[in-house]
């Protein structure tokens, strides 16, 4: 039982630093900055999903309502506030009204396909994969073992030359699917393996150190691969793409195993609902930092600290927002009690 609450101690730590690295990354436009984290972040997702797969009554249905259902609601919502908000004064009059709705349906991939938030794509995207790993799970790895390493060796292939062959985006975030898929499986591969590694490196100095040189090494690679991105299937490096993502991952697995954080584990139980709707917040915060310090948004999304500020600010306005309606479901749902 301890061995379970601290495996789960060192997954929300993880998520937590991979939500605020998400954060970081959108307010910056620092290439150093947005290369390194770019360089295996939504990655990190896609493996702690894998890690944390298991197959289960209503599989589907469960994911499903996790997240599809937000995915619907949020899209909605940023796509109205968009129409009636922001269209105009971001300059975007040329952007299709028509084609960003019918895009909340077919579910493609690309900053140009969801305008209003360009995150929303993770969430059909983790969808889409972990329902096609789970019938790879259940109905071929029985039959075919030794196929599924192979299926997605070759998927890890097709993914990186995908988007090399054709600009077409492929609804349910398909295209993105064939490379977050072999991440996903890694994370499930790892889960086998974690214990051993545990037990192999059981010294937090020695977690902080391995950490570090992940870090690094990371920090050096990154700067030649370039601003690796998922949604926009960019994908300089098939080598990189990889080596740069499992190191970073072993990064933030050991460092995850030292640091205990509150903060953290508030932003890791958060991090579906920041996911969704930092994205807009953010906009509205670096307009108003930059109106009232009038520094242009340029150098405070090139300046370091400026970025830390304006990320802080916009975590701490998105979980005031989601803790307000937090309050609010359960104000409702008291009274709901006392009526009956």
């Amino acid at each position: 039982m301890e061995k379970e609450v601290k495996r789960i101690d060192w997954i929300d730590t993880a998520k937590g630093i991979g939500i605020l690295l998400v954060v970081i990354g959108h307010v910056s436009r620092n290439q150093e900055i947005q290369n390194f984290i770019y360089s295996f972040h939504m990655p990190l997702f896609f493996m702690i999903s894998g890690f944390l797969y298991k197959h289960k009554e209503n599989f589907k249905k469960n994911k499903f309502k996790r997240l599809i259902v937000p995915y619907f609601l949020f899209s909605i919502l940023w796509f109205f506030y968009w129409v009636l908000v922001e269209k105009n004064v971001r300059g975007q009059d040329n952007v299709s009204v028509f084609g960003q709705f019918i895009n909340i349906f077919l579910c493609r991939g690309g900053e140009e396909n969801y305008v209003y938030n360009a995150v929303m794509w993770f969430l059909p995207c983790l969808f889409v994969t972990e329902i096609i790993f789970d019938f790879i799970n259940t109905k071929i790895k029985g039959k075919l073992n030794i196929y599924v390493p192979v299926i997605i060796l070759f998927s890890s292939f097709f993914g990186y030359l995908y988007p090399k062959i054709t600009t077409f985006r492929l609804p349910l975030c398909l295209d993105i699917v064939f490379t977050s898929i072999v991440f996903y499986y890694i994370g499930y591969i790892f889960k086998l393996k974690e214990e051993w590694i545990s037990k192999k490196v059981n010294n937090k100095y020695k977690k902080l150190i391995i950490s570090l040189v992940a870090f690094i090494i990371v920090g050096v690679l990154s700067q030649k691969e370039q601003g690796m991105n998922f949604n926009n299937l960019i994908f300089n490096s098939y080598y990189l793409l990889y080596i740069t993502a499992i190191i970073g991952g072993m990064g933030i697995y050991f460092i995850s195993n030292v640091i205990k954080l509150k903060i953290l584990n508030l932003l890791s139980l958060n991090s579906l609902l920041i996911m969704c709707i930092h994205e807009p917040i953010k906009r509205v915060l670096m307009m108003v930092f930059s109106k009232v310090t009038k520094i242009s948004l340029e150098i405070i999304r090139n300046d370091f600290l400026l970025i830390l500020i304006s990320s802080i600010m916009t975590l701490c306005v998105s979980l005031i927002v989601i803790k307000f309606f937090e309050f609010i479901k359960n104000h409702l749902a008291r009274r709901k009690r006392l009526e009956i």
